[in-house]
């Protein structure tokens, strides 16, 4: 599923990734929760973060793993999440040093058809993490 996706000749400039983290933290204030955003390239390396107040410090690793899962296998968190448990998918977890999170916040993304990076949202529940990861790719669209 992953490997079918390629990345484009678009980049992820730092103004998009900051939109989409204004748009994530806009989204988590009318649920009245605290979040963390991450934004990284194709790659899967960071381009911003944004860290509302409050949020749990914890929510900053768990944010940016979630972005690194979805770049690395180029797919949204949810579609992933299958996998886990799996021996391979946990042997990569280790390979990456823990770094691999598949949960609904981590979302691809695209922009004028081209995959240029990957998002994760943490501090919310996983129903609320999709809400604010589906808020903000809808703010870049």
């Amino acid at each position: 599923i992953w490997l079918s996706q390629e990345v484009g000749a678009l980049s992820l400039d730092l103004a998009t990734a900051q939109a989409i983290i204004a748009a994530s933290h806009e989204k988590a204030r009318e649920l009245g929760i605290l979040v963390t955003t991450a934004v990284v390239d194709a790659h899967g390396d960071l381009v911003a973060l944004g860290r509302m107040e409050g949020a749990r410090s914890l929510t900053i690793k768990i944010a940016g793993a979630m972005a690194h899962t979805s770049a690395a296998f180029r797919a949204n968190g949810a579609d992933l999440m299958k996998y886990a448990g799996s021996p391979w998918f946990d042997s990569y977890r280790l390979m990456e040093g823990g770094r691999i999170l598949p949960a609904s916040g981590g979302m691809l993304i695209w922009i004028g058809g081209e995959l240029v990076g990957a998002m994760g949202v943490s501090g919310g529940s996983d129903a609320q993490d999709k809400q604010c990861s589906e808020a903000a790719l809808a703010a870049i669209a």
